[in-house]
């Protein structure tokens, strides 16, 4: 970086700081949600996947006309850091998956975007607040997962910052060029959108490519099988519930990729157990009453500690009855309790 360019930064980053005086960031990122729901261009993206690299949150408002317009400039500019280990992922604001989808299909935005229909993500990103008066904020996540303002005026300064320390994990230089979106989007732990490329590879014309998705393929399997085995580890193997779970989590991460066939036996045989039924049965019941819960009206509220009770009545030996147990046990010692 030339003198100049660090005196620039540096009066840049001040004039940052002072624009925020008085605002104070989260010690560390928000968490990321696990739920496959809540990616569309991607699979769940975790921060230890990404550790050791930079990852920018692009936070916008998808009902404004200029924020549509400032798409394929604003791709066209990040796509000519591709090289850096640095990742953008767009963060909506407010609006529904299936809204998202098709705006995201309108723009024809590639990044992955992270689904915020609560704002509870931009709400624990530090005093983010997007309108239509103020379309667009900027954070980023560092290498040594340090959490801070980046700019949405100057990318270059940005993919600057959120690069430094970044390293790939691959020999980048050695990929061949139809496999690298997929070694990128690997090394963050984006299986999803890796996989097309790579699965088009495996019929490659070229050995080279063949043999290179092939160990990408299998470095897929290999990290499915991780996190199965962690998974379970932390559980209690004779609880077939959260057995289940572990494997659907797993799964669904992972889809479209099948998982390996020993596992994908598992699931299927524990998707068939009655208590796995139970569960899955005892949870719509409890999903419903929650929803009625969050309802002001106090007959939704009765109708919901109905559900809960016949919850605990009718599937006692489920974690959902346990559940439910503490939210009527809470709701006794309420004053709108009857």
């Amino acid at each position: 970086m030339s003198a100049r360019h660090c005196l620039f930064s540096g009066l840049v980053l001040a004039v940052i700081c002072s624009t925020v005086q008085g605002i104070t960031l989260p010690e560390s990122p928000p968490e990321l949600p696990s739920e496959p729901e809540r990616w569309i261009n991607s699979s769940p993206l975790t921060y230890d996947e990404i550790r050791g690299k930079g990852v920018v949150f692009w936070f916008f408002e998808e009902t404004c006309p200029k924020c549509k317009r400032m798409w394929p400039k604003l791709m066209d500019e990040v796509a000519q850091f591709a090289d850096q280990p640095v990742l953008f992922v767009a963060v909506n604001s407010g609006c529904s998956r299936n809204e998202i989808i098709e705006y995201v299909e309108d723009q024809k935005i590639t990044w992955p975007v992270l689904v915020d229909p609560d704002r509870s993500f931009e709400a624990a990103s530090g005093e983010v607040a997007i309108n239509l008066q103020s379309i667009t904020d900027v954070r980023m996540v560092k290498p040594d997962q340090t959490f801070m303002w980046g700019w949405w005026n100057d990318i270059p300064m940005t993919v600057e910052h959120a690069a430094q320390g970044a390293t790939w994990k691959f020999k980048y230089d050695k990929v061949p060029e139809e496999l690298k979106f997929a070694a990128r989007r690997l090394e963050f732990g984006d299986m999803l959108s890796a996989s097309s490329a790579i699965r088009s590879s495996l019929e490659s014309e070229s050995e080279h490519v063949r043999q290179a998705a092939a160990y990408m393929q299998g470095y897929i399997h290999k990290q499915m099988q991780k996190q199965i085995n962690e998974q379970l580890a932390k559980i209690d193997r004779a609880d077939l519930w959260l057995r289940y779970t572990a494997l659907d989590a797993t799964a669904r991460r992972f889809a479209p990729l099948p998982l390996p066939p020993e596992e994908a036996a598992k699931l299927k045989k524990l998707s068939m157990a009655p208590e796995v039924a139970d569960e899955q049965r005892a949870n719509k019941g409890l999903a419903a009453a929650l929803i009625l819960l969050e309802k002001n009206d106090e007959k939704d509220r009765q109708k919901a500690f109905t559900r809960l009770q016949r919850i605990v009545n009718n599937f006692s030996k489920t974690h959902a009855a346990k559940e439910a147990k503490e939210l009527l046990k809470h709701a006794e010692s309420t004053p709108n309790f009857e």
